[in-house]
């Protein structure tokens, strides 16, 4: 499966895999960086979910809640690529039929 990602303007195609496992990556990462006394555990509780849930989420695995994802994200603060995930760029002038 193929996903299709707006970053930035540019729509960038990813195989799903490497996607989802770089997003586990950078997840647990961000957790060291910004919480680094924090086991998974810990981390897990902090966003609300159970240790299961958050190693899954830490694997990229997309049966977990995109709501567990996006709080994660507000928790450590790096929710500008959620934001514009589903974004529709628009052309001012073909809106306005110029």
């Amino acid at each position: 499966m193929t996903i299709i990602i707006s970053f930035n303007g540019w729509i960038v195609l990813t195989n799903d895999e490497h996607f989802l496992s770089l997003m586990g990556k950078n997840l647990r990462a961000l957790r060291k960086k910004h919480y680094p006394s924090d086991d998974q555990k810990t981390f897990a509780f902090r966003i609300g979910v159970g240790k299961s849930t958050y190693i899954k989420m830490e694997r990229g695995d997309l049966s977990v809640s995109m709501a567990s994802y996006v709080h994660a994200a507000k928790l450590l603060n790096v929710t500008d690529g959620f934001q514009e995930l589903f974004v529709q760029e628009t052309d001012l002038f073909k809106e306005l039929g110029m």
